[in-house]
């Protein structure tokens, strides 16, 4: 009687495991994904119902219900698209400044160690300055709007490019620097080929977390440094007690930031399939 080597094809599809005895990689990683997305969708729709729950205690201008959230909603996407156009215009364009700069500070500073040192100590002066002194600051010296809001989210996003970049490349595994050196590389090789790819993996990592901040920091300097975008229509609409545009704005900026951590997830798996992903629990 012929004997079989690998699982049957029932338990392979129970266990997710091929003929090795493995488990799919693939559909290992998919999972969480997929969990967590489940997870999202489950706390938006509380979310949503708590809402609806309070709009029934306390008088619309207090908490407006949820048909008219949505109405509100879909009358700002179609009616005041500029204003989100704009708030995103300014949002990229300064997380790409933030990203650039706080990039190249950060190798720099970790190639001298002087530099670095100085450098940290004045990061961490502008980290621990409050968005709102920075923002003040910027509207007393600067008069075009779009100046404002710029230097306002790059003075605020770029040190934690800074503090990761310089930190992950001080902390690169030794040996394989050492292991890298024994071919006798050149200056430009060895940026290639070990500070390069490792600065990625920490831009990336620090991007999934600033960028959701760094959009948060946009709205607040519009809403009093600018005339237009998503801050200002909110700061009006705080001043005409148009609670249900301030919600629909919520919804929107909420919305948007979950689809933006979407594409910096993938674009993380796209860049960095050369990093192995370790799997705990």
């Amino acid at each position: 009687m012929e004997q079989r080597n690998g699982p049957p094809a029932a338990e392979a599809a129970l266990t997710g495991r091929g003929d090795t005895g493995r488990p799919d990689p693939k559909s290992a990683r998919s999972r969480p994904r997929r969990h967590k997305w489940v997870t999202l969708v489950v706390a938006a729709v509380l979310s949503l119902a708590l809402m609806q729950l309070a709009s029934l205690q306390f008088p619309p201008y207090i908490v407006p219900g949820l048909p008219t959230v949505l109405a509100t909603t879909w009358e700002l996407l179609t009616q005041q698209s500029g204003q989100m156009f704009g708030t995103l215009v300014r949002f990229f364009l300064a997380m790409l400044a933030a990203m650039a700069g706080g990039w190249l500070i950060g190798l720099v500073m970790a190639l001298q160690r002087r530099l670095g040192e100085l450098g940290e100590a004045m990061t961490r002066i502008v980290l621990a300055t409050p968005a709102l002194s920075i923002t003040l600051f910027v509207v007393l010296w600067f008069r075009d709007v779009e100046i404002r809001v710029f230097l306002v989210a790059l003075v605020i996003a770029m040190p934690f490019y800074v503090v990761a970049v310089y930190e992950g490349v001080k902390s690169i595994d030794h040996e394989l620097v050492e292991a890298v050196r024994q071919f006798r590389p050149t200056r430009r090789q060895m940026f290639s080929m070990v500070l390069l790819p490792h600065s990625i993996a920490d831009v990336i990592m620090a991007t999934k977390s600033v960028a959701g901040f760094t959009l948060r920091i946009v709205v607040f300097a519009e809403a009093i440094a600018a005339t237009s975008g998503v801050g200002y229509s909110m700061s009006q609409a705080q001043g005409s007690f148009r609670t249900d545009q301030i919600f629909a704005w919520t919804i929107i900026l909420v919305v948007f930031n979950f689809l933006l951590m979407a594409a910096l997830e993938r674009a993380e798996r796209v860049l960095l399939r050369w990093r192995p992903e370790n799997a705990v629990g």
